[in-house]
């Protein structure tokens, strides 16, 4: 990833120390990365064993990531550090780390390295001190007498990741859209280039935006989502925003269903049960009743094995009886003449809601 720095311009390459490096391959075996894992401050990582960077390096985000790196101040050592296509790197300075690799406790120097692709790499400076011996055969890393086991591709999957919109869009109202989003791993840890997972969607409900639940396949740090805005107003998103989980799945999670299931039918045997009125332990006036009931009932319950238990529904159209509904007689006051002091007395009489009726053709006369 480096070049040779300045501090290893005088290494002799005929020095029997230099000569213990080794890297035996096998081809075989392409499953194995040249990671290891390691024990930072308490938080797990997988580091990187290049022996083609002159120096150890550190991500930048790595170290905010962790409390007590953050907090620990940097030296103001740089190097001038350019990458494998030529690219300067951006180098914040050193910081001396206590990591554990294997069963053993080890005291680095390590750049600080701002953008970069890896978490923590072990340079050239760290492998030769210690006398590293790489065998991919035995899928292992030899330091000095410490055997430390190699990682494969597989772990380099991390279990959850966070999930951000990689940029800034605005979202017109009532639609959706399929954006592309970042995946990275909490603790800005390496992670593998290619892999599946599942997004599991959380945004804040008072952003107003929708996310799809979605299986997806994560390329180089990148995968797509969909999002959908169902206000009647445009929502602004802005580059980095947080939209849920990613949770890497492997094959026996995900099932592809090509065939229809299958249906199973249950038959209903239309074979009557062996049991008859005659056999049945029942008193003699119960038989009859029962007989009667089958009789009376024929359509349902049959011996015939054509239409043994069919149930006959008449279909014609069933005519409720028509009620009368009464209509009640108005009753009125002829107008009389009015007569000063005579006494008006009504042809018609008027009868009270609570008169009692004692005849149906007779009224009560009611003097008003």
């Amino acid at each position: 990833m480096l070049p040779v720095g300045p501090e290893m311009d005088n290494v002799d390459d005929s020095d029997p120390i230099s000569k213990d490096i080794y890297v035996i391959a096998d081809a075989g075996r392409d499953v194995l990365v040249s990671y290891v894992r390691g024990v930072i401050e308490g938080v797990y990582v997988q580091m990187l064993v290049d022996s083609g960077s002159s120096v150890s390096l550190m991500s930048a985000d790595f170290r905010m990531s962790v409390p007590t790196l953050r907090n620990r101040p940097l030296k103001k050592d740089y190097v001038s550090a350019r990458a494998v296509n030529g690219q300067m790197l951006d180098t914040l300075g050193t910081l001396t780390v206590t990591f554990q690799l294997g069963s053993e406790s080890w005291q680095h120097v390590f750049h600080v390295l701002r953008e970069t692709t890896q978490t923590v790499l072990l340079g050239w400076d760290f492998l030769l001190k210690n006398h590293a011996l790489m065998d991919l055969s035995h899928a292992k890393l030899q330091l000095w007498d410490i055997s430390v086991p190699l990682l494969t591709s597989k772990y380099l999957i991390p279990m959850c990741c966070n999930v951000s919109l990689a940029t800034a869009m605005n979202l017109p109202p009532l639609s959706e859209s399929v954006v592309a989003v970042k995946v990275c791993s909490p603790n800005a840890a390496h992670v593998a280039s290619d892999f599946v997972g599942y997004l599991e969607p959380n945004v804040a409900d008072s952003s107003g935006l929708v996310v799809a639940h979605t299986v997806a396949t994560v390329h180089n740090g990148l995968t797509k989502a969909r999002i959908l805005n169902p206000t009647g107003q445009d929502i602004s998103l802005r580059q980095g925003m947080h939209l849920g989980e990613f949770y890497s799945v492997d094959d026996s999670d995900v099932q592809l269903f090509h065939d229809p299931a299958d249906i199973t039918t249950a038959t209903i045997s239309s074979v009557a049960p062996p049991v008859s009125l005659d056999e049945s332990p029942i008193s003699e006036s119960e038989r009859a009743a029962l007989s009667a009931l089958l009789s009376e009932f024929n359509g349902i319950f049959s011996s015939s094995k054509r239409n043994s238990g069919r149930l006959m529904v008449d279909a014609a159209p069933v005519t409720p009886p028509a009620t009368p509904t009464p209509t009640p007689t108005p009753v009125t006051i002829r107008d009389a003449p009015r007569v000063k002091g005579a006494k008006i007395k009504p042809t018609n009489a008027v009868i009270p809601p609570a008169a009692p009726i004692t005849e149906p053709d007779r009224l009560p006369a009611v003097a008003l």
